[in-house]
């Protein structure tokens, strides 16, 4: 139950999922605790009800007044309005909001008197509890206007903290299956997904780099889908059913008319830019399963320097997605003077598991093309699901293949039509990288600057194969 507001089991279950995988949110009502006493953790609570319903819940009496002030205080505020409508029915979003709302209003939380705990709902003060206790200095008590500039800057802290966390989670989304309201396509937003949506933020805030890695997976997965919207018409007259959606195109008559009713446009429009709005489901022809991805990612020291190494991981994790969307098998060889390790998805069936381990290692070692090269011959041809694979080598490394090695490439190109991608890093290694892989190459992608991402997108979609 919250401090002023009677919060469900259902929202209290919610915050308590949050508390659970937040470390700094527990620790924050900890300090409000040590403040006011046990009474407090209903204050978070109350935060958290208030974003994720689009109505506040009922009021409880006898709150504390300082409670009170910053809660009736809130709805006076573009800010908070504007808060409250990213954070509406969005478990993961409102937990995060709440979060940083606490630890930008903490400040504001008197110190209950010495001697008297602060009160709970429904508690009546202790006889003489109103009289101020000898010797005690009266708490400074703040303005509505410095209550509303802190409300201010809390809603703005907690809105470009929902934004961050929404977008560190882009380059896992598609290929852990995750559904959020922010996200493109709702697909699921029971209690399993949003467990799995903070179980991969959880990985993502305990890693600064590896969320660097899914951020810049993320950008190159936004780029690749503008360019496919570009390129491709969706089939047109194939509804089957009705589903959550941000397409205008496609929303019901009901949605429309609610666009041209003064009170309820306004509604209206934030469901449609949170992909909330009902529309029509429209079915495309199915893409067929293809053949499997196999990424030779170079992991030798050199790959440290100049961010050569976070980059070549986001394009990978990129290829992920891409393997995922296309039902793919997907198959990482990584390397340095040999084969480091291996990890194989089945289409569609990443975990965290598999992307911590497949991506968050450090480069070190030499460079040997050769083991990671055959390794990825006998894949191919050791299974009939491996045939016609797409083989995408990421690398700044200099190295000679052997003759039996070309050869083996080579053939299993003409007899399977194994395609080979490779992907040059740097200036210097691009150079080298023509030579040494030159020979199995079907397509050569050299990078000079890892910040520009374009260049690497005809690789990262697959494109033509």
């Amino acid at each position: 139950m919250g401090m002023l507001y009677d919060t469900s089991r259902w929202l209290d279950m919610l915050w308590q999922e949050h508390l659970e995988v937040s470390e700094p949110a527990r620790e924050l009502v900890q300090q409000g605790i040590a403040k006011q006493g046990a009474p407090f953790a209903g204050f978070p609570a109350d935060l958290h009800a208030r974003l994720y319903l689009p109505r506040d819940p009922a009021e409880l009496t006898d709150a504390p007044e300082w409670a009170m002030r910053l809660h009736r205080l809130a709805p006076e505020l573009g800010e908070w309005g504007r808060l409250r409508a990213m954070c509406a029915r969005n478990g993961f979003a409102a937990g995060i909001g709440a979060e940083v709302m606490l630890k930008e209003l903490l400040p504001l939380v008197p110190d209950a008197p010495e001697g008297k705990p602060a009160r709970g709902p429904g508690q009546q003060d202790q006889e003489g509890g109103d009289e101020k206790q000898q010797g005690q200095p009266e708490q400074p008590t703040p303005s509505d206007a410095d209550i509303r500039a802190a409300l201010r800057a809390a809603s703005r802290a907690a809105r470009d903290a929902v934004q961050d966390a929404e977008q560190s989670l882009d380059g896992v989304r598609h290929c852990l299956r995750l559904s959020t309201p922010g996200s493109l396509t709702v697909t699921d937003s029971g209690p399993a997904n949003l467990k799995a949506v903070r179980e991969a933020f959880g990985l993502l805030s305990k890693n600064p780099k590896f969320r660097r890695i899914a951020e810049l997976a993320g950008r190159l997965e936004r780029l690749a889908a503008a360019k496919r919207k570009s390129e491709i018409k969706p089939g047109v007259g194939e509804v089957h059913g009705i589903e959550r959606t941000g397409d205008l195109a496609r929303l019901l008559p009901s949605e429309l008319l609610a666009l041209c009713h003064p009170k309820l446009r306004t509604s209206m429009l934030v469901r449609l830019v949170q992909h909330q709005a009902l529309g029509y489901a429209v079915k495309s022809h199915e893409t067929q399963g293809r053949g499997p991805v196999v990424v030779l990612l170079d992991e030798s020291s050199s790959m440290a320097e100049d961010g050569k190494d976070t980059w070549s991981k986001a394009v990978t994790l990129a290829l992920l997605d891409t393997a995922t969307r296309q039902k793919r098998a997907w198959h990482l060889i990584a390397f340095n003077g040999s084969i480091v390790r291996e990890v194989e998805v089945q289409p569609g069936k990443a975990s965290v598991v598999d992307i911590v381990k497949a991506l968050d290692h450090r480069c070190m070692g030499g460079t040997d093309f050769d083991g990671p090269v055959m390794r990825a011959v006998d894949i191919i041809r050791s299974s009939k699901t491996m045939r016609k694979a797409d083989v995408v080598a990421i690398t700044d490394g200099e190295d000679e293949l052997e003759p039996v090695t070309v050869e083996a490439a080579q053939s299993l190109s003409k007899a399977e039509g194994v395609s080979w991608l490779v992907v040059a890093v740097g200036p210097v290694g691009g150079e080298t990288c023509g030579t040494s892989l030159g020979p199995i190459a079907t397509t050569m992608t050299r990078v000079t600057d890892v910040g520009d991402l374009k260049a690497v997108l005809p690789v990262v979609g697959l494109d033509g194969h």
